[in-house]
């Protein structure tokens, strides 16, 4: 027994705890804004493995990131008019807190700016179900977003050399396929513009599948068709990294079978920031 409890009088009371204030409610948004082509009209270039990359990225988001919601499109649904509405609108609404994950999975392709905005060469573009969005396209609706708000996951080629280039890939090359589109005849001296990942001012960070001279591997791993990259990109994921160590150990995983290198594209300062904050 102590001697508060033995002469209480000789003791003050003790104070009155101040109240701990309630937290402050938070109305920070994180969309996961998905798209997904397996199946092209009229075409003999299907996909077998987009589907199933939107269903595992949003699993991981689900369980890691449950504050994430996801809408997503697939096949028909993914048409230039939705994909370039759904992000404009979406961007137009963040503020400085909120978070916009776009994952896109399909064909890539390029060709001649039906413009002229890079009327001295090729750019490249998301081929979607009805034509492509040609990456100046894009960047023009990405420019909207408050800084360090927006990331894009990209496992589509955006290949300089892939309609002249072979590309033999040692792992599961059997069931293997470039997620590649030919939009036109590529005339092979004329150079390729990526308007979209060379803008020294971007505010948003790019994971791309593969450099400008690869292709993006539709694979058979792990008994289920599936983006190599969107693959690896979850495997390789760990709470704690920075982005760029994120990209690096993707890195490392995918070479062991396939040839493409992952890249980060994006200012340093979100390239160094911890995944997802």
């Amino acid at each position: 027994m102590c001697l508060r409890d033995l002469f209480p009088s000789w003791f003050p009371p003790d104070p009155i705890p101040e109240p701990i204030p309630d937290p402050e409610p938070t109305t920070a948004k994180r969309i996961h804004l998905g798209f997904a082509i397996n199946d092209w009209p009229g075409s003999s270039n299907d996909l077998r493995g987009c589907l199933y990359d939107l269903q595992n990225i949003i699993a991981f988001l689900k369980k890691n990131y449950p504050d994430y919601v996801s809408y997503y499109f697939t096949d028909s649904e993914v048409t230039r008019k939705r994909l370039k509405e759904q992000c404009r609108n979406i961007i137009l609404s963040l503020t400085p807190e909120d978070r916009l994950l776009i994952t896109y999975s399909g064909h890539g392709t390029y060709g001649t700016d039906p413009h002229g905005v890079e009327a001295d060469g090729y750019i490249e573009a998301l081929s979607l179900y009805d034509g492509p969005v040609w990456d100046y396209e894009l960047k023009e609706i990405l420019d909207l977003a408050p800084a360090g708000t927006v990331e894009l996951q990209l496992d589509s080629c955006f290949s300089a050399g892939a309609a002249t280039r072979s590309v033999g890939f040692t792992h599961n090359s059997i069931n293997t396929r470039n997620r590649y589109m030919p939009y036109q005849e590529i005339k092979p001296w004329i150079p390729i513009r990526r308007t979209i990942l060379r803008n020294e001012n971007m505010n948003y960070l790019i994971f791309a599948g593969c450099q400008e001279r690869q292709t993006s591997a539709d694979a058979y791993i792990d008994g289920q068709y599936q983006g190599a990259f969107t693959y690896f990109w979850i495997k390789e994921w760990e709470r704690n990294l920075t982005n760029q160590q994120w990209i690096d150990k993707v890195n490392l995983g995918i070479a062991n079978g396939y040839e493409q290198i992952p890249t980060l594209i994006g200012k340093d300062i979100s390239k160094n920031k911890i995944v997802f904050t």
